[in-house]
């Protein structure tokens, strides 16, 4: 936890607030999930769904994080990363108020 807070300081000293780095966190384990599983049993949909299903099940386990709070963390990364100067410093208020609808069965 105090390494996890140390990096949660210093990605926000970069620009990068700690809501981004969450979504970062949370992104990679769900595309390294998806990755191994498709890669081992076959890039198909029910596999990416299963996969998608263990990845956030994981997260709310390890790490405490409702599944849609997990998906928030992503979408806002996936959002706000690219320009880190310009959305870095929000909060995740400020971030949600700024996203687009996501579409059902998306994420």
């Amino acid at each position: 936890m105090q390494n996890e807070n140390k990096t949660a300081r210093e990605n926000t000293q970069d620009g990068q607030s700690e809501h981004l780095r969450i979504g970062q966190s949370f992104s990679a384990l769900m595309e390294k999930e998806l990755a191994d599983y498709t890669r081992e049993h076959g890039d198909t949909e029910e596999n990416r769904r299963y996969a998608t299903d263990v990845a956030y099940s994981r997260i709310e386990k390890e790490f405490g994080r409702s599944r849609s709070l997990a998906r928030l963390y992503i979408r806002c990364y996936r959002t706000f990363s690219t320009r880190p100067d310009d959305f870095g410093k929000l909060t995740l208020r400020e971030m949600m108020l700024r996203l687009r609808p996501t579409p059902p069965g998306a994420l």
